[in-house]
């Protein structure tokens, strides 16, 4: 489950850095990504990884928005 978590957040972050036009919002991107990215270290129950696939969905609907469509593509490769 971690590893699959951890594929689709770095995917959303990829996609939302090829949707940007701005530097910061890379950035906020890439910290985001750290910040789940530690959320899912930690994570050892059913709860925690529901919680974060919540927060996962969110933050791919944010802009620059990661539509289903482009995570799903990056994530067949």
């Amino acid at each position: 489950m971690r590893l699959k978590l951890m594929r689709r957040a770095s995917v959303i972050h990829a996609v939302k850095c090829n949707n940007s036009l701005s530097f910061d919002l890379t950035q906020a991107s890439s910290d985001e990504l750290m910040r789940i990215k530690n959320l899912i270290e930690v994570a050892e129950s059913e709860e925690a990884f529901t919680d974060i696939i919540n927060q996962l969905n969110d933050w791919a609907s944010e802009e620059p928005v990661a539509s289903e469509g482009e995570i799903k593509q990056l994530l067949k490769k």
